[in-house]
């Protein structure tokens, strides 16, 4: 008897990471399937630039609404109402006849994908111990991982043998499977008998969660009863804590580096990778999902890999110049090398943009919560996530327009003038990351 609950929760855990495999998976299938779709939809340039971009928009303009909602609705119910959401935007998607039907449904598949992370990070802090817990965030983590292989060398398969539309409408049809069993398997917190089970919280939450309290995971119910009176929602207070934030010039500085050193990564390979190496470099289908699916290795293995050299060098700034060489020598191979280039040096090529968007994604956390307040830590994430998926919306948009803008030079002098911008970022994200100097905060 003792086991059930446990069990359970396990299952719960199962069915949280389906969701969030989804996420990734969505946020980069269309990097595969975009030469269909541009074909089908008679989109140019700027069109697919903006079409790329819906999820992304939606997406970070959904975080706030969605945290609130999950803080005083549940996380239960609003992972409901908007995964619902989500699998409905993408059967819009996939019967979609115009520009206009296909942004709308994939922007209600941004929103719809917006609310995984938010709430179940929130069910995982009220399920299992502190302990167990980190383990937890690194499997959870890395079923993104898979999300983003899938939606490489396997979507492409696919897209080959049946066409982007009925493989999206699948997807659309499983999505929303997983909301009803999103629905049918998740407890936002364990009953009093589950939480005497070995593993899972001992903490009593029922008058927390109805109250729509938020504590960060981990945190003793003593500690969290003490800092209880710190929390406040009064509009005063909320200014204080952006100002706090945003008066740490080395904060500043890590965000300026996420906005210019990883936003390449979304960019490339959410949207343009796998036009340009068709188009450019001649890649048949099954090599561009199998060279797209180093984004998901980098995601798998380059985090852990960054946050362990991090700790070996001790020094999160030396990993924030590694991917920031990496991204600028990929950038000048993206904007001078002449095509076609042999498949190792793509290899290379893409591997340099992976290692800027995902090695260095833990040394970029782990310097926000050195160099800042405890206070103002889980502000500084939502920052974070806001700010790389509306630079990334804005970088697809922008691309879209120069190679519109330049499309009467051919494919490859197009892109290698569009792509200019990602040397440019690159160049800031050094300088962003030789002038990091983090002490610490002072308490």
């Amino acid at each position: 008897m003792r086991t059930r609950p446990l069990s359970y929760a396990c299952l719960l855990f199962a069915t949280l990471c389906g969701a969030y495999f989804l996420v990734f998976f969505q946020r980069l299938s269309l990097g595969v399937i975009m030469p269909s779709l541009t074909e089908d939809l008679g989109l140019t340039p700027s069109m697919t630039g903006w079409l790329g971009s819906a999820f992304l928009y939606a997406y970070a303009a959904t975080q706030i609404p969605a945290g609130l909602l999950v803080d005083n609705w549940g996380p239960r119910r609003t992972m409901l109402l908007l995964f619902g959401m989500g699998g409905v935007g993408g059967l819009l998607f996939a019967s979609a006849a115009s520009l206009g039907t296909a942004l709308a449904g994939r922007a209600l598949v941004g929103v719809g994908m917006a609310v995984v992370t938010t709430a179940s990070f929130k069910i995982m802090s009220n399920w299992f111990r502190a302990g167990i817990y980190a383990r937890l965030v690194s499997i959870f983590m890395a079923t993104g991982g898979l999300g983003t292989f899938f939606a490489a060398a396997p979507l492409a398969a696919l897209n080959t043998a049946f066409g982007w539309r009925p493989v999206f409408r699948g997807i659309a049809v499983f999505s929303l499977f997983w909301g009803a069993l999103l629905w049918l398997m998740v407890k936002d917190a364990p009953s009093r008998g589950q939480e005497r089970t070995p593993a899972l919280s001992s903490m009593q939450r029922p008058a927390c969660i109805r109250s729509g309290c938020a504590h960060p995971p981990g945190v003793s119910a003593e500690d969290r009863h003490k800092r209880a009176p710190e929390s406040s929602t009064s509009p005063a207070d909320i200014l204080r804590t952006f100002r706090i934030l945003f008066s740490s010039p080395q904060y500043r500085l890590i965000v300026l580096w996420y906005l210019t050193g990883a936003s390449l990564f979304f960019s490339f390979a959410g949207l343009w990778a796998g036009d340009y190496y068709r188009r450019v470099h001649g890649l048949s289908a099954e090599s561009l999902g199998a060279l797209l699916s180093l984004g998901s290795l980098s995601l798998i293995l380059g985090t852990p890999a960054g946050a362990w050299l991090s700790d070996r060098l001790h020094s999160r700034r030396a990993v924030l110049i590694i991917g920031s060489v990496c991204a600028l020598g990929s950038s000048l191979s993206l904007c001078f090398s002449s095509a076609p280039l042999p498949l190792w040096a793509l290899w290379l090529q893409f591997g340099g943009i992976c290692v800027a968007g995902n090695a260095t994604a833990s040394a970029v956390f782990a310097s926000a919560r050195e160099v800042l307040p405890p206070s103002v830590l889980g502000l500084s994430t939502s920052m974070l996530s806001l700010s790389i998926f509306g630079c990334t919306a804005c970088l697809q948009a922008v691309i879209g327009g120069l190679l519109e803008t330049f499309s009467a030079l051919g494919p490859e002098q197009a892109y290698a003038h569009a792509f200019s911008v990602y040397l440019v970022f690159a160049s800031v994200s050094l300088a962003a990351a030789l002038m990091f100097r983090p002490s610490g905060h002072q308490a």
